[in-house]
């Protein structure tokens, strides 16, 4: 049951990266400007909004590092998902895609585009942090694979969204850009929080996410909590995924 899976995952990577190359085929460094980018935006971040009296350099981007990375990720399942079904299915009826091998088409572009990010996250730690490697890296698979499928979930969400309330896809693309501040993407890491920021970190489901990813790099420390609501919070949207998808997937194309 599981070969067809990982025969598909298989071909997406490589269709993936094929795409990749694509766009960057009139650059000397290719697909390399990707991780570069994350790099460089990283970087910056935490020159500037680093306090060195909380946290040395290098602990602080490794947060800001493993922060953005995951942040990257959720950003780009929103803003790439809100025109799927009517830009796109004729893409899958051509490539005999179901609408949901569409969504799983698209989810493993955004995973190839994070493992170059991660690839760049891995030798940060090494070269920075290399006694944080420990057995909490065998967390990592099982996160990857909970945020593949709340990844999906949500994509899917957010296009039957749009479709039933267009006005939704300018609010997205804003609501985004505005989440990417009152997350601790860049903030947070030097220590507990208070006032505003206690409230964004308590209730903003993005935050939990961002934790327990740092969690499983060894960036900040374990702790169960965070990984209960970001389970439970994971449980929630694959089921409302789920129910959306079951209730809208043999008419939804018709509404596009």
């Amino acid at each position: 049951m599981i070969r067809p899976f990982l025969s598909r995952l298989v071909r997406f990577l490589h269709i993936s990266l094929i795409e990749a190359r694509s766009e960057r085929q009139s650059s000397y460094l290719g697909i390399i400007w990707s991780p570069l980018s994350t790099l460089i935006f990283t970087v910056m971040l935490a020159v500037v909004f680093r306090q060195p009296h909380h946290i040395s350099a290098g602990e602080f981007y490794l947060y800001v590092l493993a922060g953005y990375v995951v942040w990257n990720f959720i950003a780009s399942t929103i803003t790439s998902s809100t025109t799927v079904i009517q830009r796109r299915f004729d893409f899958a009826v051509h490539n005999n895609l179901t609408l949901i091998g569409l969504f799983y088409k698209l989810l493993i572009d955004r995973l190839f585009a994070m493992s170059m990010d991660l690839a760049l996250l891995f030798f940060a730690i090494l070269l920075l942090a290399p006694v944080s490697m420990g057995s909490h890296l065998f967390l990592i698979l099982p996160l990857i694979l909970m945020l593949s499928l709340v990844s999906i979930s949500v994509a899917y969400i957010v296009n039957l969204s749009v479709i039933l309330f267009p006005d939704l896809d300018a609010i997205f693309s804003v609501g985004v850009r505005f989440m990417f501040f009152v997350s601790p993407v860049f903030w947070g890491a030097e220590g507990d929080a208070t006032g505003v920021r206690a409230l964004l970190i308590d209730y903003n489901p993005a935050a939990y996410f961002l934790s327990v990813f740092r969690q499983a790099f060894g960036v900040i420390s374990f702790n169960p909590a965070d990984w209960f609501v970001a389970v439970g919070l994971s449980v929630a949207l694959c089921a409302v995924g789920f129910n959306a998808y079951k209730r809208s997937n043999t008419f939804v194309r018709n509404l596009k």
